[in-house]
């Protein structure tokens, strides 16, 4: 099961982290500015950056996940059922759900295997009932920037998402809202190369295959963290 997670708070000791809190404070006295900026600071210095919060709550009703990569834009059909996995893992880990279940990934690939064929022809909402499900997270996921095979033309790879949650019982999309009543793409996530994974590409270190596995991962988190309250690394504690 994958394991990747947002860190909640800093690795800080909590003896250390409580007379950090007291230096800072104190030092928060002395400064010569206004107090509400020093209270800003001491508070974002001792507890990292803002929550951010959940994009869309979502109802307590079974859930799918689905991938969609019709286009084959990973090249490896290993890789939507990963971006699926690590999306499960987070929601689960940050009950975005507080009773209803998360439909196994391995579950929708045996249904995939059943309906062969008609899988691609087969409506989300006709699926999500196949499933027992109430709503499916639906992802299609394709690939911007390097137009060649191996990502090493000079562009960031980076792999888009529109997400959208359906109803099962209606077939209706009910996030995110169609704009002015009018058919919509879903809401857009994109998950960019770091620097590190860039230069890990264009050395030659990683293969396409290493980066697209990397941009998954990231894809799975990053769709999780639509839909629950999540805090960013304090600063100092992101990886490249």
């Amino acid at each position: 099961m994958p394991t990747a997670t947002p860190r909640l708070h800093s690795h800080t000791p909590h003896g250390l982290r409580s007379r950090l809190r007291c230096v800072l404070l104190f030092a928060s006295l002395l400064l010569p500015s206004t107090g509400c900026v020093n209270i800003g600071m001491v508070h974002h210095a001792i507890y990292g950056p803002t929550p951010t919060p959940a994009l869309f709550t979502l109802p307590d009703l079974a859930t799918a996940v689905l991938i969609d990569d019709s286009d084959n834009t990973l090249r490896d059909p290993r890789l939507p059922r990963q971006i699926s996995a690590v999306a499960i893992h987070n929601l689960r880990f940050h009950e975005a759900l507080p009773t209803a279940p998360l439909i196994d990934p391995d579950i929708v690939t045996r249904l995939e295997s059943r309906l062969a064929d008609r899988w691609a022809n087969t409506p989300i909402d006709d699926i999500g009932r196949q499933l027992q499900v109430g709503q499916i997270i639906h992802a299609k996921v394709t690939l911007v920037g390097p137009q060649n095979d191996t990502l090493d033309d000079g562009r960031t790879p980076t792999l888009l998402l529109e997400v959208k949650v359906i109803d099962t019982a209606t077939g209706k999309r009910i996030w995110p809202p169609h704009a002015n009543g009018q058919a919509s793409p879903g809401h857009r996530v994109y998950v960019e190369a770091t620097v590190a994974q860039r230069r890990r590409r264009l050395s030659g270190r990683d293969t396409p295959h290493d980066t697209l596995t990397q941009l998954s991962d990231q894809a799975g988190l990053s769709l999780a963290q639509l839909f629950y309250a999540w805090q960013p690394p304090p600063p100092g504690d992101i990886e490249e």
